[in-house]
């Protein structure tokens, strides 16, 4: 959602999507910073996106 948000801004979309901005703001400070973490970290993330894409595939 950065892009859109970019063009068109947070409030208008989450307007559109029935969601108070004070929601996405939330989700987005929950997100890791990828940069700060170590290794393993980025690791556990990539394992993490390949056990969902098999669970969903099933």
């Amino acid at each position: 959602m950065t892009t859109p948000s970019c063009v068109f801004g947070v409030e208008p979309i989450c307007r559109l999507l029935a969601i108070a901005p004070s929601n996405y703001y939330k989700n987005v400070a929950k997100r890791p910073d990828v940069d700060r973490l170590s290794i393993s970290g980025r690791s556990d993330i990539g394992v993490k996106i390949e056990i969902r894409r098999h669970v969903a595939n099933r």
